[in-house]
């Protein structure tokens, strides 16, 4: 083989120098600690007491949060607990809440009957007087269901009540329970001063129900059907000063 059939390049060429690869200064690939500004080899210590510092800190925070999340999840599963045994508790009692239901609707029917149920509510009941005029004509008169229209009764058989003339007498008829009032009839006396009821005022509890403005023997105040009034009392006011005295009062 010869080198002119090989054509190779003149040995001249197949030479390496700097120049053609441009390498750089040797000085430039050596390792400095300034380069790789690593910290002087005495505080390295301090910088693993650190890390191992942080890092118990964190362990110590990890366990504490695993204890807490425990203890969050022990007082959800006994809340949960609680609240099947309420569940329990409240299907327990459907079947009594139910009865208890049944039994107040009953209640609740039998009193709406007693309240709006027309009948005589005065009879016997119990009655209050603010004055006297004597001793014999008590209010008690005044629902005991006797009555004499024609004359004056002796002393020992008085059918009517009286109090003194001092403005504001009342008499007040405790009816024993709420009741629906539908209509109150007062009974004047009749031998004498029918006028001294005029101006007395009626009241179903505090609400006005009628006033009478004329001298009569009887008298009626109708409730309206569409305005329905329940009471626990009946309060016969006069303001003037007259002597209040009838025969008799029915509430129905």
């Amino acid at each position: 083989l010869r080198e002119e059939t090989l054509q190779l390049p003149p040995r001249e060429g197949l030479e390496l120098r700097e120049e053609t690869l441009q390498l750089p200064p040797r000085e430039g690939l050596e390792l400095r600690e300034e380069t790789l500004q690593l910290p002087p080899p005495s505080s390295w210590s301090e910088l693993e007491k650190t890390l191992m510092e942080t890092l118990s800190l964190v362990k110590i925070q990890a366990v504490s949060s695993a204890q807490n999340i425990a203890e969050i999840k022990t007082s959800l599963e006994r809340l949960e607990d609680r609240i099947g045994m309420l569940e329990y508790k409240v299907d327990s009692q459907k079947g009594l809440i139910k009865k208890v239901q049944g039994d107040l609707t009953t209640v609740k029917i039998r009193q709406q009957q007693m309240t709006s149920e027309v009948r005589l509510i005065s009879l016997y009941k119990m009655v209050d007087q603010t004055s006297y005029a004597d001793a014999n004509r008590d209010a008690d008169l005044i629902v005991d269901g006797q009555f004499i229209f024609d004359k004056r009764a002796i002393e020992s058989i008085q059918t009517y009540t009286k109090t003194n003339n001092s403005p504001n007498n009342k008499l007040t008829i405790h009816l024993g329970g709420l009741f629906r009032i539908h209509r109150v009839k007062v009974w004047n006396v009749r031998f004498c001063c029918q006028e001294q009821f005029v101006g007395t005022r009626i009241f179903a509890d505090v609400q006005m129900i009628g006033v009478a403005i004329s001298a009569k023997p009887i008298y009626q105040f109708d409730v309206p059907e569409s305005d329905p009034t329940h009471a626990r009392e009946i309060i016969l006011h006069q303001e003037l000063a007259k002597h209040l005295h009838i025969l008799s009062s029915l509430y129905v």
